[in-house]
């Protein structure tokens, strides 16, 4: 029924913040499977509505384990027919630049990996934290950490070091 609505209002695109829904509805309450993305694709294709993304989460950590969980939201994202799949946060919560470094590490890995094994780019929606500065000089504080910042914003500093054939930020605009 939401489908339906929003395409009668004229959308054309929906982008998912989760695959969940009550329990008691058509499928179960989680689509975020390979039977619930094929029945979510009959919804979307009955409405003339296209999945652009989702955000769901790109794993934290490099492992068997969070790589399977990644190529099977890359595969829901696959039969759904995105060309995307992201994150609704931040690459990482961390200030400093040894954090935003290990996160662009992650990203470029696994974008390579979703580009190369399922034909999907990376994307992430950030919030107004990553435009906040990077801690990344001045004196080091107990832990040896900076304390300061040299003027570059987290985000500017994410997408400077991934690689653009795999990543790429994706923006909410609002109006009234």
């Amino acid at each position: 029924q939401v489908f339906e609505a929003l395409s009668r209002i004229g959308y054309r695109q929906i982008e998912f913040a989760g695959y969940n829904q009550n329990a008691n509805s058509e499928g179960g309450a989680s689509l975020g499977n390979p039977g619930g993305a094929a029945l979510l694709r009959t919804w979307l294709d009955d409405n003339g509505l296209v999945a652009q993304g989702n955000h769901g989460s790109i794993p934290g950590s490099i492992t068997e384990n969070s790589l399977a969980q990644f190529d099977a939201a890359c595969e829901v994202a696959n039969i759904l027919g995105m060309d995307h799949i992201g994150t609704g946060g931040d690459p990482t919560g961390g200030a400093y630049k040894a954090d935003w470094d290990a996160a662009a590490e992650r990203w470029n890995i696994l974008g390579e990996r979703a580009m190369k094994m399922h034909g999907l780019k990376l994307y992430t929606h950030n919030h107004d934290v990553a435009y906040s500065f990077l801690l990344d000089s001045g004196p080091l504080d107990g832990q040896g950490r900076p304390t300061r910042s040299s003027g570059i914003r987290r985000l500017e500093y994410f997408l400077a070091n991934t690689d653009p054939k795999y990543v790429f930020l994706e923006m909410d605009i609002y109006w009234a």
